[in-house]
C-alpha cells in the first residue's frame, strides 16, 4: 500500500480503539481537506469496510451538511487525533 495510506490508517488506529465508535461522517469533515474525494472515500472504506463508490458519492452531501454534528463530538475526535500525532501527520503531507 502506498504511504500515504499506510500513514493515515496509522493516525486512525492509534487515536480510536475501535472506529466503529466514530460516525464516520466526521473524519470526512476532518479529512476532507487533505484528500481528493476518491483517496479519501478509499481511506474511509477501508477503516469501515464500506463499498468506495457509497462512500465516493456521499462525501459532497455529507461536507455540505453538517445538521447531523456534534460540537462536542467533533472536539472530542480532534482532541484524540491531536493527541496522536494528527500536526505531524499534515506535515507529512506537505513534504514531497
Amino acid at each position: 500500500m502506498e504511504n500515504w495510506f499506510n500513514r493515515f490508517i496509522n493516525l486512525i488506529n492509534s487515536s480510536f480503539e475501535d472506529t466503529n465508535q466514530i460516525d464516520y461522517r466526521y473524519l470526512i469533515h476532518i479529512f476532507y481537506d487533505y484528500f481528493s474525494n476518491r483517496n479519501l472515500a478509499k481511506v474511509i472504506a477501508y477503516i469501515y469496510a464500506m463499498d468506495e463508490i457509497i462512500v465516493y458519492f456521499d462525501i459532497d452531501t455529507i461536507i455540505s451538511n453538517k445538521d447531523f454534528m456534534d460540537k462536542n463530538k467533533m472536539d472530542y475526535i480532534m482532541q484524540k487525533l491531536n493527541d496522536n500525532g494528527f500536526e505531524n501527520w499534515v506535515k507529512l503531507l506537505e513534504v514531497p
